[in-house]
């Protein structure tokens, strides 16, 4: 019985592929986590505005 086997440029090229993948991945997540925390910060200068505008 024969395992059939991957030629090594095949494997090299498959894992640069799944790498490439995670990266973009862990680059989109990136900049929605500083997306949110730069609306969080506006956020919160805006609650400070209107207490200010209040008193």
């Amino acid at each position: 019985m024969d395992i059939p086997t991957i030629p090594n440029q095949m494997f090299l090229l498959i894992v640069l592929v799944i790498v490439a993948i995670v990266l973009i991945i862990i680059v989109f997540q990136w900049k929605n986590v500083a997306k949110a925390k730069n609306s969080i910060l506006i956020l919160e200068k805006e609650i400070e505005l209107k207490k200010m505008s209040m008193v």
